[in-house]
């Protein structure tokens, strides 16, 4: 970080100096080596103290780093938000100059409620995280995590199929209209080619309340089955 300071703090100087130099050549006299030394200096530290302000709001700026992160709400007071995610608990601190958005709204803290989602981005000064938009939501917007899972079909209705695992374990799964249903050889199939003690694969995610399949595929030849039949 600092080498990249002290180049942007060089660049500034060399950008502002140059020209006033090149300007100046053309209406004075060429000066002894001594005398442009001391005078580059003198322009150098003078131009430094006037630009400073700007300077300064050029190394804000980089030493500024873009933070965000979501998590769900545990506690909320006028002067804080606590929420809780996979990095454990932290406290997000609240003023008039954070905008907080809910289905692109501008809402209130107190229209934000236990149970709640946030999307916090903000800034990180000094090691200080300081947040400037939330955006709320009453559902989850927590990542779901994929899942894949093999066994046989003991169960299944119009809008769930339930299988006994390698494992002996019975897994739900909530199927729907999106739900791909596939032969052995991945070419596309009917859900009612699937019954029951039919091995299959089923590739999906879980949320916070059920299970949800994407693709169910039969591990054994389904014409097979139907020719036996």
């Amino acid at each position: 970080m600092k080498k990249i300071l002290f180049s942007i703090l060089t660049l500034l100087v060399l950008v502002i100096v140059k020209p006033a130099m090149a300007q100046e050549a053309t209406t004075s006299g060429s000066p002894s080596p001594a005398e442009t030394t001391q005078e580059l200096k003198e322009r150098i530290q003078r131009i430094v103290e006037e630009k400073s302000d700007q300077i300064k709001g050029v190394i804000d700026q980089i030493s500024q780093q873009k933070r965000g992160f979501i998590g769900q709400v545990e506690r909320v007071t006028e002067e804080s938000l606590t929420i809780t995610n996979t990095k454990g608990t932290e406290i997000i601190p609240f003023d008039e100059n954070v905008s907080l958005l809910k289905s692109n709204q501008e809402i209130s803290i107190d229209d934000v409620a236990v149970g709640d989602w946030l999307v916090v981005m903000g800034l990180i000064i000094d090691d200080a995280f300081t947040p400037k938009r939330i955006l709320v939501s009453s559902v989850s917007i927590r990542p779901k995590n994929h899942l894949v899972a093999m066994g046989t079909i003991i169960d299944q209705s119009s809008k769930e199929i339930t299988i006994l695992s390698r494992q002996n374990e019975e897994l739900v799964f909530k199927t729907g209209t999106k739900t791909k249903y596939q032969d052995r050889s991945g070419e596309t199939a009917f859900k009612n080619d699937f019954t029951e003690d039919i091995q299959v694969l089923i590739i999906g995610d879980e949320d916070d309340e059920s299970k949800n399949a994407s693709i169910i595929r039969s591990l054994v030849s389904l014409e097979a089955l139907q020719d036996n039949e």
